[in-house]
């Protein structure tokens, strides 16, 4: 399993020209009991896809035990929100965000 965050709504997987800020080593087994935690400082404002990528296509749970993702913004006020989350996908799965974030 692996995660990107691209520029507006492409992913590299679907488009050649996507624009990569972040992304995350290749996980292995070793780290199916841990919880991971990054902390990304995007680039500025605008439209930004964060896509989770799995190399087997059964998602990130429940054949082989309980996982998931969380994608969390803070900004610069300290506001939280949770814009992305799951675990149930097959081969992969994206959700576009926008910032700044926004009170719900």
């Amino acid at each position: 399993t692996l995660w990107e965050i691209t520029e507006g709504d492409k992913n590299s997987w679907d488009y050649d020209d996507a624009v990569k800020v972040a992304e995350s080593p290749i996980y292995s087994n070793a780290n199916m009991l841990n919880t991971i935690t990054h902390s990304i400082c995007l680039p500025g404002e605008g439209r930004y896809t964060l896509t989770v990528f799995d190399g087997t296509g059964n998602g990130m749970c429940c054949e082989e035990g309980t996982g998931g993702y969380i994608l969390l913004l803070i900004d610069d006020k300290g506001d939280r929100q949770i814009v992305a989350e799951g675990a149930e996908f097959e081969w992969m799965t994206s959700t576009s965000f926008d910032l700044p974030i926004t009170a719900d």
